[in-house]
């Protein structure tokens, strides 16, 4: 078992894990560690899977929460910081807190000429973390079943009342909701159970809610607002308020690939489009043909379709990374909304946003017979491959 030496950072993380991170690049991290962190389990809701909270559980001690519909690091858990289940070998998981700031990665980091931050071990194979040190570290705040403070609470169960024993409850800092104060909560030396790491903010609500703005989104989309026939125009996270990053206009027909390069940088990966099945429905008629490819921005759930001859845009596809689909993973999710046309045009644009009902979507293109959606299409996706096994979901409309 590899030995897992993690710094909790209160309102902001715990070792690589930052709050606010999106779950495509966390699981890309854990890709890149399978070392320490050879188990991971993927916790969804099977009946309503886009718009569900997803638990990543790094077996046996951390488990990630993700926000339902931006799939943002939202809550950090650890537990078990002393012995496994039907084990009484100590654990191999040292915490270390820095009590004069936040380090990058553990004890003596240098964080400015002559200043040294100290870092001290909460909890190891050789040191229990108590009641009593978590007030000493800590200092007061307010009684009750945990000890709550600003982005960080302590519990002395071994697991929450929900699954993954991420608790059902404010995780804003707040005081706790039951403030009993009995047993061997009361006990000074009562051994901690969990840790939970959470945002400062008040506005990050509870834990079935959306997280905060915060320094990990720089740079990342925000949202695709997604203008039919026209195009798409995207907004990005920024730290500095007083200089917002300026949207990026994709327009069909009109977008360069030079265009792409400069606004959004290379893609992740060039695809050249093959499969020319599609090309019977298309206007032009066989003899113009037209070898397009694709932009692949995998980082911003966006691929774009660009034609062999004008590399212009022809397409845009934005992926929304459903969990359990066959695509899960491979993109990260792109925050779209749809802005349809408003009918009257002197009335607000119809928007359809991500986790809205497919039958809300429909009704943006369904309102006159002009904007009527065509009847959807069969895409069998194993149809290529001889004596292909039946995929659960294989076939798309």
């Amino acid at each position: 078992m590899s030995l897992l030496d993690l710094e909790l950072r209160p309102g902001q993380g715990l070792g690589v894990f930052e709050l606010g991170a999106s779950l495509w690049n966390v699981i890309d991290l854990l890709r890149e560690d399978k070392t320490r962190y050879p188990h991971i389990d993927v916790k969804y809701d099977n009946h309503n899977p886009s718009t569900s909270p997803i638990i990543l559980h790094l077996r046996p001690h951390i488990d990630l929460l993700f926000s339902p519909l931006a799939q943002r690091l939202h809550t950090i858990s650890v537990r078990r910081l002393r012995h496994l289940p039907n084990s009484t070998a100590p654990t191999t998981l040292t915490l270390r807190y820095s009590q004069h700031g936040d380090t990058l990665n553990g004890v003596g980091q240098t964080a400015g000429p002559g200043v040294v931050k100290e870092t001290v071990v909460l909890s190891s194979p050789n040191t229990v973390l108590r009641r009593a040190s978590v007030n000493k570290i800590f200092g007061p705040t307010y009684p009750g079943d945990t000890l709550s403070f600003p982005g960080i609470w302590f519990g002395f169960d071994e697991d929450g009342s929900t699954p993954g024993g991420i608790a059902s409850r404010s995780i804003s800092g707040s005081p706790p909701t039951i403030a009993t104060v009995t047993g061997v909560h009361a006990d000074r030396n009562a051994e901690v159970k969990r840790v939970v790491i959470c945002q400062r903010s008040k506005e990050a609500g509870d834990t079935m809610g959306e997280i905060a703005e915060c320094p990990a989104m720089d740079g990342e989309l925000r949202t695709a607002i997604v203008e039919p026939r026209k195009g798409v125009k995207l907004f990005f996270y920024s730290t500095a308020h007083d200089q917002p990053l300026p949207p990026v206009y994709i327009r069909i027909g009109h977008t360069t690939s030079e265009d792409l390069l400069c606004d959004l940088g290379p893609p992740l990966r060039v695809f050249y489009k093959e499969d020319d099945r599609m090309t019977i429905h298309a206007a032009r008629g066989p003899q113009e043909p037209d070898e397009g490819y694709f932009y692949n921005y995998f980082q911003h759930g966006i691929d774009v379709l660009l034609s062999g001859t004008t590399h212009k845009v022809r397409k845009i596809i934005l992926h929304s990374n459903v969990p359990g689909s066959y695509q899960f993973q491979r993109y990260k999710r792109c925050p779209w909304e749809i802005h349809a046309a408003a009918l009257p045009p002197n009335q607000a644009p119809r928007i359809a946003s991500l986790g809205d009902r497919i039958d809300k979507i429909k009704l943006l293109f369904t309102s006159s017979k002009e904007n009527r959606a065509p009847p959807s299409m069969v895409l069998d996706r194993s149809a290529d491959a001889q004596n292909a096994p039946t995929l659960p979901g294989g076939v798309t409309s």
